[in-house]
């Protein structure tokens, strides 16, 4: 198995820190519900699934670990779904650069939140040993 770099292990608890963000705002609305009295079964589901699909993003992150600087990275639009306003000018905006690319599908960045159906591919720009 190969072994975390620092810029790996960055990255990863840079993640974890942002699920924490998210985790404490879930946890005021649980509590506000609570206190409310409102039913939450159907929105602890949805929120649970939104965690859940977070886990693409991770994915599409630890594949760009492996990008090199000079390699292009184009944003898909699934051509199955439908694609929120800020994932067509994303998609509009490629090719990208680990440096330029603003964020990657599903990391809760766009409007469509972990909902997102896009996807990145990585042109290498030189052969990889």
């Amino acid at each position: 198995m190969p072994q975390l770099t620092p810029a790996d292990e960055a990255i990863i608890e840079e993640n974890i820190q942002r699920q924490f963000t998210f985790l404490d705002r879930y946890l005021d609305v649980v509590r506000e519900r609570k206190e409310e009295e409102k039913p939450s079964e159907v929105y602890n589901q949805w929120r649970g699934g939104l965690y859940a699909r977070s886990l693409r993003s991770m994915q599409q992150r630890g594949i760009l670990s492996g990008a090199d600087p000079d390699d292009v990275i184009q944003w898909h639009l699934n051509p199955m779904a439908d694609h929120c306003p800020d994932c067509i000018p994303i998609a509009a905006g490629s090719p990208y650069t680990l440096e330029t690319l603003p964020t990657t599908p599903a990391a809760g960045d766009t409007q469509c939140l972990t909902n997102c159906q896009c996807y990145l591919t990585i042109q290498r720009k030189r052969m990889v040993a």
